[in-house]
Formats: structure tokens, sequence, C-alpha cells
């Protein structure tokens, strides 16, 4: 027997050893864990291509299995088209649907691939799948195109297979007897299959040895098989009709041909003998009987153990398998769930990462902000300050300019007087601070308002103009008018007329001195609106806001 040289994981006393070539496939644990043995055997010869894989020995032998677990080990080997010289299945308690499956893995297979030798024995087989599996050897072996010797078969001690049904293969010609494995029968016959022959060696001997047994001193009985010899039609171990009535006829010649004595000692001896093998025939087919009884039952009882044991380690191993897949889909849900967790932390991470970047901008930009306030700040001062001290040099000069003005308005008139108050009024400044802040807007609108202001200084001084010059038109229209009057022929002299006239008027003052003196006032009036008008509008450009301009105007 074939020892397990490594052992598969589950099945401690299975072994797969040496593929893809002379492989040994040995299984030798329960019968439930076939199911595992077979998903081993699938992922050993998953990596070769199919049809690559050659078995040299696949032994299932003295392992009782049922139909479904064998099914299953015969349809790997079909699908992946996995051949065996040998197969070793006897003892297997398998019945003819559990055969049927090996008959399909035989037909899938090519017909150079089927196994040399089918070790079937000691199974529950019957004449039907014997011929069905013959069948098939035979016409597989019709695709060769040589010759090959007949497939060894054993399928002795099924219960459903009689010497009768073998003999009909034999005469047939589609099965042949071989004493040996290797004897010439077996080697150069063309029939399908080869079954081994020494079951009926072994009942001639026992036979030849019990007539010899019962012969008398001096003379030697002819055998029974003598007289009708055992040939391919006849059961090994049974006689026929017509052997029996054949060796009676040959025991009767030999009597005759002997003493009367001596031939009634024959026929008592043959009557005993011919006894005795009833007697022995009958209590070994009895005996034969019952241990087929009791082995047909011990093999029933052992199915169903089998089968209970079977049942009980599937549904171990199927609740070890859910039991498995449920720890695994847990596994995969806490990795996912970990993973999940880890990318919402990573994610948190970024999105504090980019708050703080986008706060540390905001806060570089602040800072920036402030550096830009602080030295546009300064700068804003700093115009502040010049603009103030141009006003005050501003103020100095208008104050120095006032007080010259008032200087010179001393020695003029009461109405010189009077137009440089009003000019030194209008000449006053006030400063805002807002028209300081360098605003385009508000520059936009100081040069307008400043541009407005002008404009009307210009205005006031064309009005103030045309008024003084209608004045002097006026006046010197009066001075003519008095002139012509004055020119007009005079009335008879009158002393007391002409001296009032003179010295009784009041006036001590000629017309044309009096006229005289009316324009020359006229003039120095124009002459001090004039200068009022010009410092108006020196003080309207140099102000800076429009309102200020429109007083000095």
């Amino acid at each position: 027997m074939f020892a397990p040289q490594g052992s598969v994981p589950g099945c401690p006393r299975s072994s797969i050893v040496g593929l893809p070539r002379g492989a040994q496939v040995l299984f030798r644990d329960e019968p439930g864990q076939l199911y595992e043995f077979t998903n081993h055997l699938r992922e050993a010869i998953a990596a070769f291509p199919v049809g690559s894989v050659l078995l040299e020995n696949l032994d299932l032998s003295n392992v009782w299995m049922d139909t479904p677990a064998f099914g299953y080990l015969m349809d790997l080997l079909k699908e992946k088209q996995v051949s065996s010289k040998r197969v070793k299945a006897f003892r297997c308690g398998l019945p003819d649907e559990a055969l049927r499956h090996m008959v399909a893995w035989l037909e899938a297979l090519h017909a150079s691939s089927l196994p040399d030798e089918l070790h079937l024995s000691h199974n529950r087989l019957g004449k039907e799948l014997l011929f069905e599996l013959v069948g098939v050897i035979q016409k597989k072996r019709l695709e060769l195109l040589s010759q090959v010797p007949a497939i060894w078969l054993r399928v002795e001690g099924n219960l459903g297979i009689a010497p009768v049904a073998i003999e009909e293969l034999v005469a047939s010609g589609r099965a042949v007897f071989a004493p040996r494995i290797s004897c010439t029968e077996r080697m150069q016959s063309r029939a399908a299959v080869a079954f081994p022959a020494f079951q009926t060696h072994q009942a001639q001997t026992q036979q030849a040895q019990m007539q010899q047994s019962w012969s008398p001193p001096g003379h030697t009985l002819q055998p029974l098989s003598a007289a009708l010899p055992l040939t391919s039609s006849v059961p090994p171990g049974v006689l026929s009709v017509a052997a029996k009535l054949a060796a009676h006829r040959a025991a009767q010649q030999a009597a005759a041909a002997l003493p009367p004595e001596v031939a009634a000692a024959a026929e008592s001896i043959q009557a005993r003998v011919a006894a005795a093998a009833a007697s022995i025939n009958a209590r070994a087919k009895a005996e034969e009987t019952k241990a087929q009884e009791a082995a047909h039952a011990e093999m029933i009882a052992q199915h169903k153990a089998n089968r209970e044991e079977a049942l009980r380690v599937q549904n171990e191993s199927r609740a070890r398998s859910d039991a498995k897949v449920k720890a695994n889909r847990e596994e995969v849900l806490r990795v996912q769930n970990e993973s999940k967790v880890k990318a919402a932390w990573q994610a948190q991470a970024e999105k504090q990462s980019e708050f703080l970047q986008y706060f540390q901008a905001q806060h570089q930009m602040a800072q920036q902000q402030q550096q830009l306030e602080y030295v546009r700040q300064k700068q804003l001062e700093q115009m502040q300050l010049e603009q103030l001290q141009y006003f005050r040099m501003v103020q100095a000069t208008r104050e120095a300019m006032d007080a010259s003005g008032a200087a010179a308005a001393a020695t003029s008139g009461a109405t010189t007087q009077e137009a440089e108050g009003g000019a030194q009024q209008t000449g006053t400044c006030y400063i805002d601070l807002r028209d300081l802040v360098p605003d385009p807007k508000r520059e936009r609108e100081r040069r307008e308002a400043e541009q407005k202001a002008n404009d009307e200084v210009a205005n006031s001084l064309a009005a103030i103009r045309l008024g003084l010059a209608a004045t002097a038109k006026k006046e010197e229209e009066e001075s003519l008018r008095q002139r012509e009057q004055q020119q007009e022929p005079e009335a008879p002299p009158n002393d007391d007329s002409g001296g009032g006239g003179i010295g009784g008027c009041g006036t001590g003052v000629p017309a044309s001195s009096s006229s005289a003196s009316a324009g020359a006032e006229a003039g120095e009036s124009a002459s001090a609106c004039a200068n009022a008008g010009d410092r108006a509008s020196a003080n309207g450009s140099a102000s800076a806001s429009g309102g200020a301009s429109a007083s000095a105007s």
C-alpha cells in the first residue's frame, strides 16, 4: 500500500505528491473529508493546463464513501481532463450511481489516456453497470490506431455481478481471462478488458484434491471436471448437469471393466463421494449465502454510519466555513471602517491645515495692511504738517500784506479805508483739515471749487471795474454839464448877487475847482477798489476751499 509522503491540510492521512506527471494521489481519511480533499486537489492542479496532469496512482480503497462525494471527485477529474494509469476504488461500497460518474470521466478522456488498471472489487455494482463500463472502454479503444493491452478490470465481490455475466462478456469476445496482469493473454488480446482467472484455477485444484482423497487403493478415479473440462462458458467452481452426466457415464464404463466386487466398492465410493460433495456444496453455499447476507447487512450499516458521519462532517465544515466567511466579512467591514475613519481624519487634518494656512495668510495680509496704513498715516501726517506750515507761511504773508495795506489805507481816505477793510474781511481764510487728506475725489472737488472761486473773483472784479467806469462816466458827464452851464452868458452885473454868489453861498470854492476835486476823489476811490479786488483775487487763488474763495471775492 502506498504510504503518504506529504499530508494535505485538513486530511492528515491523505497525500498529493508528484504533480503533474507520475503523481501519487491517496485518500485515507474520513468519508466526509473527501470534499475538502477534492478542493485541495483542485487547487493543486489549477496551476497546470487542462489535460496535462497524469496520475500514476489514484487510490481511494478501503474508505466507505457516498455517491455525491465520489461524484464530486470524478467531476473534477472530468473537468480538468486528469488521467490516471491505475485507479483503486475497491471496498468502498460504491453503487451503480457512483460508478456512472467514473464512466462519464472515462468517456471524456482521450483513448490513449484511459487507465491501465481498474480495481473495483467488493462494491455494490450490477451487471448493467459492468456492461456499460465495458462498452465505453471498447468504444474508446476503437479510436486507437495501434493495439494496446486490455485494461485489467477486477470486479469480484460485487453482489450484483454474477460469474455468468463475466462469462458472457468473455464468450462475446469483449473480455478475456488472464492469470496475471502481465501475461500474454492480456498483453496480446484485442478485447477491451481482462478479468483475472486465478479464481477458476483455484476451484479446479480444490476439486481434484477432493476426488483424489476418496479414490480406492490401486485405482485412480478420473476427476469430475475431466469428463467435461471447464471452459470459458461454464462458471468457475460449479459443475453443470451435462458435466455430472458425463462423469456418471465415465464411472459406469470404468466399473464395467472392473471385477464385480471392485465395481460395487467403486459405486459405493462414488455414491458416498457424490453425497459428500453435495453436502459440502450445500454447506458451502449456505455459508456463502449467510456470509453474503451478513456482509450486505454490515455494508448497509456501515454505509448508514458513514453517511451520517459524512453529513455531520459536512455540517461542521459548512459551519466552520460560514464562521470563517462571517469573520472575514467582519474583518473587511472593520478594515473598511478604519479606512473611512482614517480618511475622515486625514480630510479633517487637511481642512484644518488649509484653515490654518488661510488664517496665516489673512494675518500676514492684515499685518501688511497695518504696515501700509501706518506708512500712509505717517505720510499723511507729514503732508498735513507741510500743508500746515505752508498755510502758516501764507497766513503770515497775508498778515504782512494786510498790515502794509492798512498802512497804505491810513494815508488814503475814508473810502479807501472802507474798501481796504472790506478786502481785509474778505481775505480771511479758514482751514478745513479734511482738505489736507490726499483724496483724489476731494482733490478734484477742491480744484473745481478753486476754479469756481477764481471765476467768481474775476466776475466780481469785472463788475467793480464796470461800476467804476460807469461812475466815472457819469461824473464826467456831470462835470461837462456844469461847465456848459458856466459858459452860458451872464445877467447884468448886480453887486448884491455877485457878491453873494462868491462870498455868501457858503462854498468858498469855484465850480470848476469843485468838479476837479470830485473827479480826483472818484479816481482815488476807483484805484482803491482795484487794489482791493487784486488782493482778493490773490487770496482766492491761495485758498484750499471754495467757500473761503467765495468769501474772499
